[in-house]
């Protein structure tokens, strides 16, 4: 996601009746956004961006350019908050209820088992959400003299801690 009306999923990895005829092969994939997801000059916003290094490092990619966590933001911003999901924090600053992990897999092994329709409709609004967080929060950030930091220091462990959990 990079506006505010649209986000976009690519299928990879459905399994059984979800869809095969409408992948993208992981080879393809790799060759054509592998370069951007590597490029430190794409800025990248996301979701516990921690997560999708590690994902993206066991299939050879280095995600660089990291611009903003929404995760990392809010737990600066609230370090005592209970939660730092992105069901609490779409609630809390976006009135938004997004669809949860559980509710669309539900009856399904695991994600590879849901259908590209619903995978899309689900990844699709949690880029959004992040994408939108990042606008509430980076002000935020800067109200509370925390921009620096945010960004000369805990952004950039963000790579280092997901490299020692794998």
């Amino acid at each position: 996601c990079w506006s505010d009306s649209e986000a976009f999923y690519v299928p990879l990895g459905h399994q059984g009746g979800a869809c095969p005829d409408e992948q993208v092969r992981l080879e393809d994939f790799l060759k054509t956004l592998g370069p951007s997801l590597s490029n430190p000059a794409v800025r990248k916003f996301g979701q516990n961006l921690k997560y999708d290094i590690g994902v993206l490092a066991c299939n050879g990619v280095e995600l660089a350019g990291l611009a903003f966590d929404s995760m990392l933001a809010s737990y600066l911003l609230n370090p005592d908050k209970g939660s730092h999901n992105l069901t609490s924090l779409s609630r809390d600053y976006l009135n938004y209820q997004v669809i949860e992990y559980a509710e669309v897999t539900q009856g399904r092994r695991d994600f590879s088992e849901v259908p590209v329709v619903e995978a899309a409709r689900y990844a699709g609004e949690d880029a959004w959400c992040a994408w939108k967080l990042a606008a509430e929060l980076a002000p935020l950030l800067q109200k509370e003299g925390l921009k620096e930091v945010f960004e000369k220091i805990e952004l950039p462990l963000v790579p280092v801690l997901s490299a020692l959990e794998r």
